[in-house]
């Protein structure tokens, strides 16, 4: 019996070498190494008693939206892919966007867009009591065409969060954050509408991906901005209200990449989460890209990140630690915790890489954000990410495809 492997999942065991994995004596320091290295973006993360999930984006995999349980933030496993159901994808970029995934009163809930190639945007609310599953069927959320929903519980009430592009734009790219109350039962959004911000400076484009959480009697909203390549930033705004109005804190974007230039192996820090340590410190979550070429080919895509994040002068978690990121040698052959080659002791001997969207090593789409397709030949090697092919080879029914253990 083969073993099917989600694509997500089989980049981030071979990228880090079978799994982001530590020693137990240094499990408490989390690496600067990618925390899901290949193909998860869009990450989202909550904490529940002694126990860490996180949900990344899975765009035109099937099953979609892997789910990875975690007791110390950093030795990863996968439990459950919340997205059963199947749906048309015309392109890789279609499919699954943007999870977020929250935990209140004993359920998890799962927010996601579900997008048709730039055209349409579905979003829909999962459920489930155990995050192993099994999850819910989707169920439609009447936001139409917004997108990168979110939840926030404030008491007794449910907050559903989105963008959305008003009527008039006053710039390319012009989005609005929003909230408006939700019935988890149906889905159905009721109440005012209370638009939040429409990003930070003059001409900000694209924000997006907004989460919401109450430190201390005030609220904290994060959200993406700048679009999910070079010139992506995430800001945050702080208010007394749920609904507003919001100020921008000193020293937006908090978080950012674009400041080390195009030629920086690392690119793209944006669309972030937190979550609390049950020591009380603040970690986030965030997509980012480990770039070739001098900045111009990123051939495992987005990836998901995490630092630590310092209070403010508020008491907010807004001072993130990027500088412990940037620090690292992202490129050296010689590090092969980040290898794609053979190594002793490996499961298996030999991995090869495709994009399926588009080579990794055309210049001119250098963010082409594609998952990649892991794949075992047991007598075929491919030494380079970038020497791959566009089909798999001859021997591509002796492949087998590793990673999330589900069987068909």
């Amino acid at each position: 019996m083969k073993k099917v492997l989600s694509a997500v999942v089989a980049v981030a065991l071979f990228a880090a070498g079978g799994g982001a994995s530590c020693c137990a004596e240094c499990a408490a320091e989390i690496p600067a190494a990618p925390l899901l290295p290949g193909g998860n973006p869009d990450p989202t993360v909550c904490r529940v008693g002694d126990e860490y999930y996180i949900a990344t984006s899975s765009f035109s995999l099937s099953p979609g939206l892997p789910v990875y349980r975690s007791t110390d933030m950093v030795n990863w496993e996968i439990v459950s892919h919340a997205w059963r159901e199947s749906w048309p994808c015309k392109t890789p970029d279609d499919g699954i966007w943007a999870p977020t995934l929250r935990h209140h009163d004993g359920v998890f809930y799962l927010t996601v867009t579900w997008h048709d190639g730039f055209k349409k945007a579905e979003n829909y609310l999962l459920t489930a009591r155990n995050p192993a599953g099994p999850w819910s069927k989707p169920m439609k959320i009447d936001a139409k065409s917004d997108i990168d929903g979110s939840l926030f519980f404030d008491g007794e009430d449910a907050w559903y969060l989105s963008n959305q592009q008003p009527s008039k734009q006053k710039w390319r790219g012009h989005c609005q954050i929003w909230m408006q109350r939700i019935d988890l039962e149906t889905g159905r959004l009721f109440g005012d509408r209370h638009v939040l911000t429409d990003g930070f400076g003059e001409g900000a484009a694209f924000a997006e991906g907004p989460h919401i959480y109450k430190i201390g009697g005030k609220y904290l909203l994060l959200h993406a901005q700048g679009g999910t390549a070079w010139g992506h930033t995430e800001i945050a705004l702080v208010s007394d209200c749920v609904t507003g109005p919001y100020t921008h804190v000193a020293g937006n974007p908090v978080l950012t990449a674009k400041d080390r230039g195009r030629n920086s192996p690392l690119q793209a820090f944006g669309h972030a989460d937190l979550v609390q340590m049950p020591d009380g410190e603040w970690r986030a979550v965030f997509l980012g890209m480990r770039m070739t070429d001098e900045g111009k080919k990123c051939p495992l895509g987005r990836e998901t990140f995490s630092c630590l994040v310092d209070l403010d002068g508020d008491g907010l978690p807004t001072r993130f630690r990027r500088d412990e990121l940037i620090a690292g040698d992202w490129n050296d052959p010689a590090a092969t915790r980040y290898s794609l080659l053979d190594r002793p002791g490996d499961p298996v001997r030999y991995v090869k890489v495709r994009n399926i969207a588009a080579r990794v090593d055309y210049p001119d789409k250098p963010f082409r954000f594609c998952a990649a397709l892991a794949a075992v030949a047991p007598r075929r090697a491919t030494s380079s990410v970038s020497q791959t092919s566009r089909s798999p080879p001859a021997c591509a029914k002796r492949f087998r495809l590793m990673a999330n253990g589900h069987s068909k």
